[in-house]
């Protein structure tokens, strides 16, 4: 059970101070998506998010079996998408937080731009490269994805989690 949003609250802060500071005004929100694995949010001015939603192969808490949370959000659409992680910030159920994360991402969209991150002092790298980790470095990669192959053999261990059932991970081969 979720007690807190303390750490929502956070993020929610730094994004909108970055806004003030920088003159940014957020988009307004066009769509709210439930979908499996994923829950996302579009608003205008590019911003988009998306938040894992531990659905699927991925419920460890259970199905979701009260849809109207989401049908209940839909007066947020056309406003401003401040509006809407405001209201969620008072939620405090799994898929209500997961959309909060989704939206807190949009927002975060202009902010993680490479001209925003080079402002703030923040190195960026252009292309997919991973020269960062170190022989030495333990990494652990979250979700088996298309990155795994490229950090093989560059650290000293690299430890993968995937929240998916074995089988759906095991392949046969003659």
């Amino acid at each position: 059970m979720i007690i807190s949003n303390t750490d929502l609250q956070r993020a929610y802060a730094m994004i909108r101070e970055m806004y003030r500071d920088k003159g940014i005004i957020s988009g307004t929100l066009r769509k709210i998506g439930f979908r499996n694995k994923w829950n996302y949010v579009l608003a205008e001015q590019d911003q988009s998010g998306l938040a894992f939603n531990f659905t699927g192969d991925h419920a460890v808490y259970g199905e979701v079996d009260d849809l109207e949370q989401f049908i209940n959000l839909q007066s947020y659409i056309g406003r401003n998408l401040f509006e809407f992680v405001e209201h969620l910030l008072l939620k405090r159920e799994l898929q209500m937080r997961s959309l909060c994360v989704a939206a807190l991402n949009a927002l975060s969209n202009p902010l993680t731009s490479s001209s925003s991150l080079k402002e703030r002092g923040i190195p960026v790298s252009e292309e997919e490269s991973y020269d960062f980790i170190k022989s030495e470095d333990i990494v652990t990669v979250i979700g088996y994805g298309g990155i795994v192959n490229q950090m093989y053999g560059r650290c000293k261990e690299l430890h993968v989690n995937d929240m998916r059932p074995k089988h759906a991970l095991l392949t046969l081969s003659a």
